[in-house]
């Protein structure tokens, strides 16, 4: 497996990840909304085109999954909602990769999402609500993300969500949210 990127695009040794020519200044479909107190909600449009088969892609390069202490954060729920059928795959993940841009930790590539079919979700508008015990959901539903260890000069190192597929897409476009809160804790992530 690889980590899907382009070629305008760099890593430095203090693990700044820099964009260049037209990378730059491309939007994010992804993002948080704006919350105050516990309750979050990532949300963001995974176009499966654009996932190549046996390979990772890192969904936004600017949104990260926060790593806090143990007992800290719980995952509440997924969701995903069909906003163009999907055709040419069969499967897809959703999950996690650490700030490094390429390590996975057991089970954190199906963090939220596992091993979904698509015949399963492909019906325009379908919604389908992962929570701990249903078909698919994903390894850390109803827990958290282990903290990493940072990476100077990062103090607080989060995780950048991913998608990866069986079978190569020819369309498909997947909304997908994670819903989680803190627990006793304010999120600064």
């Amino acid at each position: 497996m690889a980590i899907i990127t382009n070629t305008q695009s760099f890593m430095t040794n203090s693990k700044l990840y820099l964009k260049f020519g037209t990378f730059k200044t491309a939007t994010s479909p992804w993002g948080d909304y704006v919350s105050f107190g516990q309750n979050r909600v990532l949300e963001g449009v995974v176009d499966l085109t654009q996932v190549t088969a046996g390979n990772t892609l890192i969904v936004s390069d600017v949104l990260f999954f926060p790593s806090l202490a143990a007992g800290q954060l719980f995952i509440e729920e997924i969701q995903a909602v069909t906003e163009v059928a999907a055709t040419g795959g069969t499967t897809f993940d959703f999950g996690l990769v650490q700030s490094d841009r390429a390590t996975v930790p057991g089970g954190y590539g199906t963090a939220f999402i596992s091993a979904q079919a698509i015949a399963g979700v492909n019906a325009l508008g379908k919604k389908i609500v992962y929570t701990t015990g249903v078909a698919s959901a994903g390894s850390l539903i109803g827990s958290a993300a282990a903290v990493q260890t940072p990476v100077a000069p990062e103090l607080a190192v989060g995780y950048y969500l991913t998608v990866s597929a069986v079978g190569t897409f020819t369309a498909g476009k997947i909304r997908l949210r994670v819903l989680y809160h803190a627990l006793d804790v304010a999120i600064t992530q």
